[in-house]
């Protein structure tokens, strides 16, 4: 079970499915895919409802990628719980979910993607941003994610915490980096 964590437009989702043979999932899932804009929708503004809601879909998808992994299948999640706490502290939650935290399962290891800030701009002007990119490439922002991703408190569900510089690389490259990696 590898979790890939990073800012938005640093490649996770296309890294995922760029790994042969591993079931790819990500959080919140198809099943509340829908449910994240009306979440947004009524939050306004009030942080803490997002959090929540991406810890409970962790919760879910975690367990389902637990057992996948128990079962012998390899899986890679996009995004897990390290995203929950980094952006819901970043957006001002000051709630660590700590108690949470021990119930999720926990994967074999997290691998933090990263890529230079003006190639992580560069994709998400391509790829048309939502308000969530434009949030994430505020300075502040982006630094407070950082900085939480890359230091997870012990208790928390990451297992062996893993690096990827991913800047410059094809999608076919950073699949074959991950895979030496893991």
């Amino acid at each position: 079970m590898v979790v890939l964590e990073g800012l938005d437009g640093v490649g996770k989702s296309t890294l995922a499915r760029a790994l042969p043979r591993f079931v790819a999932l990500a959080t919140p899932g198809d099943d509340l895919r829908d449910a994240r804009r009306a979440i947004h929708a009524v939050a306004a503004g009030d942080p803490l409802i997002p959090q929540l809601f991406y810890a409970a879909s962790v919760c879910a998808v975690g367990r389902r990628a637990r057992a996948l992994a128990d079962a012998g299948a390899d899986v890679v999640i996009d995004r897990y719980w390290l995203s929950t706490i980094a952006y819901g502290l970043a957006r001002g939650t000051g709630v660590a979910l700590a108690d949470v935290a021990s119930r999720v399962p926990r994967p074999d290891v997290t691998v933090i993607v990263e890529l230079r800030e003006d190639e992580r701009r560069a994709r998400l002007a391509a790829r048309g941003m939502t308000a969530q990119d434009v949030e994430s490439l505020q300075p502040s922002f982006a630094e407070a994610v950082r900085r939480r991703l890359s230091t997870p408190a012990p208790n928390e569900p990451v297992g062996r915490l893993a690096r990827l510089d991913v800047t410059a690389l094809a999608p076919a490259a950073a699949a074959r980096c991950l895979l030496d990696l893991l």
